[in-house]
């Protein structure tokens, strides 16, 4: 059964929560969901229903130990649809006795739902945060929250009762490379134009050239996903450049898959995008990849090792841009997390705060904080105390770069 909160009289606002248990709960909702993407260019593919479906049908617990619920949270000013996310809450306990309940944005799952940030209309990023931080103070249990850093650490503030239990921050890089490749290039930094000079010149000395091939037929993509996850597996098996686990290896993931080339078709708002760089005929890397309306999102990759010298990754990179401009995309979404092979190329940088909450009552909260203290979160989460103490740190380390500074240097740092 649904349910609707009362419309604020002053701004129209009002959130609803819609339980979804089947593919046909979610039919009813899917033509307005897609409107909303058609008015947000960017989107992310974690944001369309097919992610939200494939995901669902692959990762949801229905055990005697835990059961998953899915809901889709609605916002809405005056009746148009301005806000989306689905949720997850996860009741783990015996039976009908539950012992913990975790609310958390669909895609808790092992790096495969890299974002997982509401669907929202430019300028009502502020009232989707206000909404759902107002349903973790009336629900019990544990929250995991995602949204920009900055949107979502302004309305924290104004909640000095709210428990923090454990917290990160995840850097996402987006280019924008217009529709001209030179022009492109010349406002390329001078490492990553002399790594692209480098990419083609040393295929060209040995009188070879590298050809894209995209695949985007559902059928031609599952006849080339068991080269792909051989390629993924050998890059994670790499021991001299930056650690790639094989997110592949598991069966379920790759059962995930399949579920997003089973959404795929007319209509939907995913496009599943197989990049493959050839040369000489044989297939030496391949990039998965998903496009939205105006966004190609740069998911997972392989290569064949032999062929590393020549930076064939990078190459492949290259190529990517260049189709993507030729398709008239607006943006190149390079995944997240920080490293050289994404901030080289001069991308924009954007931040998503995920924090975990604990919901309402002072029992709950006590005892949120004594399961967090004892069994901790996952990697890369701060507990409340360590993000505290890293916040004095950052400040201290501030002060003194300060207080080296000539006086007029220290105004101006000020």
């Amino acid at each position: 059964m649904s349910v609707l909160d009362a419309p604020d009289k002053v701004t129209g606002l009002q959130l609803q929560r819609i339980p979804l248990s089947c593919l046909a709960d979610l039919a009813p909702h899917r033509a307005e969901w897609l409107g909303l993407l058609a008015q947000i260019p960017t989107a992310l593919p974690f944001q369309t229903p097919e992610w939200c479906w494939a995901w669902w049908q692959t990762f949801a617990v229905q055990s005697r130990f835990r059961r998953d619920h899915l809901s889709l949270m609605l916002l809405r000013e005056q009746g148009r649809l301005v806000g989306l996310w689905p949720l997850v809450r996860s009741l783990s306990g015996w039976g009908p006795l539950v012992l913990i309940s975790q609310w958390r944005p669909l895609g808790a799952d092992p790096n495969l739902t890299e974002l997982r940030t509401p669907l929202v209309l430019p300028g009502y990023e502020a009232a989707v945060a206000r909404y759902w931080l107002d349903l973790v103070e009336r629900q019990p249990g544990m929250h995991q929250v995602i949204l920009p850093s900055d949107v979502l650490g302004q309305e924290l503030a104004r909640r000095s009762g709210l428990v923090r239990l454990g917290q990160r921050e995840v850097p996402n890089y987006v280019l924008q490379p217009g529709s001209d490749w030179p022009a492109f290039k010349t406002g390329l930094k001078r490492n990553i134009k002399e790594s692209l000079r480098r990419c083609y010149n040393s295929l060209a000395r040995e009188g070879l050239s590298p050809q894209l091939e995209v695949l985007s037929d559902p059928a031609a993509l599952r006849e080339q996903l068991p080269e792909f996850y051989r390629l993924h597996g050998l890059r994670a098996d790499q021991a001299d450049t930056i650690a790639h686990p094989d997110y592949f290896e598991s069966a379920q993931h790759r059962r995930f898959i399949d579920g997003l080339l089973d959404q795929a078709g007319e209509g939907a708002a995913l496009g599943v995008r197989l990049f493959v760089l050839r040369v000489s005929g044989q297939a030496v890397a391949m990039r998965l990849a998903f496009q939205t309306r105006q966004e190609l999102y740069l998911y997972y990759s392989g290569y064949e090792p032999a062929w590393g010298r020549f930076s064939v990754m990078t190459t492949l990179v290259s190529e990517l841009i260049q189709w993507a401009q030729a398709q008239g995309l607006s943006t190149v979404n390079l995944s997240v997390g920080r490293d050289v092979s994404k901030t080289r190329w001069g991308p924009q940088e954007r931040l998503f705060g995920d924090h975990y909450l604990a919901g309402a009552g002072p029992i709950n909260r006590f005892l949120m904080r004594a399961l967090v203290r004892r069994r901790g979160l996952s990697a890369g989460y701060l507990t409340a105390e360590q993000a505290a103490q890293q916040a004095l740190e950052d400040a201290q380390a501030e002060a003194a770069e300060a207080s080296l500074l000539p006086p007029q240097s220290a105004q101006r740092a000020a």
